[in-house]
């Protein structure tokens, strides 16, 4: 819900705001979207010094996906002003480092990890002679 329609605005037609009037105006008068304001033009970190989720992935090494899940799993904290809008993670160097060393003893672990494909199938007729 926009502000305007909280606030009692309408259009000059009596109508409520839609998200297209939004943009129209926003547009037209350089207003930014909400979404960003307070975000550095290298949208990895905020102006208070949070990281974003590119931000994190870069910081730590990861991809989204795992970022998301560490959010989830409460191993980093982060808050968002509401649904879809950017995340705000608090990390320190410590936290960083520390993630990356988790990050990378996955990826080890995996790496050595052998994964067999289809053993190949004995001939019966070989096996029957034996």
């Amino acid at each position: 819900m926009s502000i305007a329609r909280v606030r009692g605005y309408c259009t000059t037609y009596g109508q409520r705001f839609r998200p297209q009037n939004i943009w129209y105006l926003r547009g037209k008068w350089g207003l930014p979207n909400i979404k960003e304001s307070g975000l550095r033009p290298d949208r990895l970190r905020w102006d208070d010094g949070a990281y974003t989720i590119a931000g994190v992935v870069q910081a730590v090494g990861v991809n989204k996906g795992t970022v998301h899940t560490w959010l989830e799993l409460g191993r980093m904290k982060g808050w968002q002003l509401g649904p879809y809008m950017g995340w705000h993670i608090d990390l320190t160097a410590d936290q960083i480092s520390a993630l990356r060393q988790q990050a990378e003893h996955v990826r080890l672990t995996r790496k050595c990890q052998v994964t067999r494909g289809p053993q190949p199938q004995a001939d019966p007729e070989q096996t029957a002679t034996r």
